[in-house]
């Protein structure tokens, strides 16, 4: 686990995180 990994893995996270979120409540809460 390299320092530049943690910032792509929490990209990656929050992407997931917000398309899910999108797709489940529209972006709203």
């Amino acid at each position: 686990m390299a320092t530049n990994a943690k910032p792509v893995y929490k990209r990656i996270l929050l992407k997931l995180s917000g398309e899910a979120l999108q797709g489940s409540e529209g972006f709203g809460n």
